[in-house]
């Protein structure tokens, strides 16, 4: 989402060209809150971008997303809790990390392959998952 919201991000072009497809193709995109919440944390955050993204634009952004014909907005269920507890225990989650184990319960929840420029996905037993911009079958973790 930020580098296809940051136009001076690397290959910003290409990430927004995939995530408008994405958006507006046959097969559904999921869009979990959390991640648009954190998508809207780190944009209007001063010590990660200089000048950050106002909070508006991002909003605008994240809302437009949020209504293309693909779009599914999802939330935690019911067993997200465990398998959040679960991750964290197996990939001995610390810090930063504690935050993907919560987005990788995500996708095992709801069946889904995460997809993310974040290669630390590849840690978290069972989860499906592959970069925006490979093409190839998602990567799924040995559970």
């Amino acid at each position: 989402m930020l580098y296809a919201l940051r136009a001076e991000s690397e290959r910003h072009s290409r990430y927004r060209a995939w995530l408008e497809n994405a958006l507006n193709g046959a097969e559904r995109l999921v869009l979990f809150e959390p991640v648009q919440a954190a998508a809207l944390r780190i944009a209007t955050h001063p010590g990660i971008y200089r000048p950050p993204t106002p909070r508006a634009v991002a909003e605008r952004f994240l809302d437009v997303s949020l209504t293309a014909p693909a779009a599914v907005a999802l939330r935690a269920g019911e067993q997200h809790w465990p398998l959040f507890r679960d991750l964290c225990r197996r990939a001995d989650c610390r810090g930063n990390l504690v935050q993907d184990a919560y987005f990788a319960a995500l996708a095992l929840e709801y069946g889904c392959t995460w997809i993310t420029t974040d290669r630390d996905f590849a840690r978290f037993p069972g989860v499906k998952w592959r970069h925006p911009l490979d093409h190839k079958r998602p990567v799924h973790n040995p559970g």
